[in-house]
């Protein structure tokens, strides 16, 4: 009689991520990995901020900036850095806990900010978008505010504001970070700027405020949807 064992390769599809936080609990790193996955071919992006987000290395919504190939259990990498460094290569491995990313190679000819290694969690899709994303309405403007570090009220470097006007559903997206309680260290709201415009969010209760200078453009508080 004859046996055969069928190999089931590891899926790393999805959204992983980790944090490493500071003594004072506050994240002081993250890393997270957007991967698709074909058969035994990957390509995503990767993106790591560290130092409390004094270095963010992460590519563009649309560009991938890793790709690798899957043998065995694990997974090879190439990956690039926005800082100019190429062709840095990780290992990636999934165990019951979740994954580990591991550094094998720096990328070479410039800079680049990636971890040695990171413990990663896959996070669920619908969950983390509704944890993430909320939106309120004024009498003039619809606001989408995204939180790129998972729940929508943790401290983060990287918010992404979606702006519409009412009248005229003209569009503006924007990228920012939260203003966080000093002593809860949890975002209490946002703040974004298009050249020398700034906008302001505020969540309790939600409110817009645009200044430019000392001069006041917005200031609307409206209700979340």
């Amino acid at each position: 009689m004859l046996s055969f064992s069928v190999f089931s390769m590891p899926d790393f599809s999805g959204h992983w991520s980790g944090v490493i936080n500071d003594e004072d609990g506050t994240p002081y790193s993250k890393l997270s990995l957007k991967i698709n996955q074909i058969a035994d071919k990957l390509n995503g992006s990767y993106c790591y901020v560290t130092q409390k987000g004094n270095r963010i290395d992460c590519a563009d919504d649309s560009e991938d900036n890793l790709h690798g190939s899957v043998i065995g259990d694990k997974a090879n990498i190439l990956f690039n850095s926005t800082f100019g460094g190429k062709n840095g290569k990780a290992e990636l491995s999934i165990n019951h806990r979740g994954m580990m990313w591991k550094l094998v190679s720096d990328p070479i000819a410039g800079e680049f900010y990636a971890p040695k290694s990171f413990s990663l969690k896959k996070e669920d899709a619908k969950l983390t978008s509704m944890m993430k994303t909320r939106t309120f309405s004024t009498d003039s403007f619809t606001i989408t505010i995204v939180n790129g570090c998972g729940d929508f009220n943790v401290s983060c470097q990287d918010v992404t504001y979606f702006g519409l006007r009412n009248k005229d559903n003209s569009k503006i997206k924007l990228r920012g970070r939260s203003i966080d309680d000093d002593k809860t260290h949890h975002a209490t709201g946002a703040i974004f700027k298009s050249g020398i415009v700034e906008y302001h969010i505020s969540f309790e209760p939600p409110t817009l405020k645009v200044t430019q200078g000392n001069k006041v453009l917005v200031n609307q508080t409206g209700r979340w949807m």
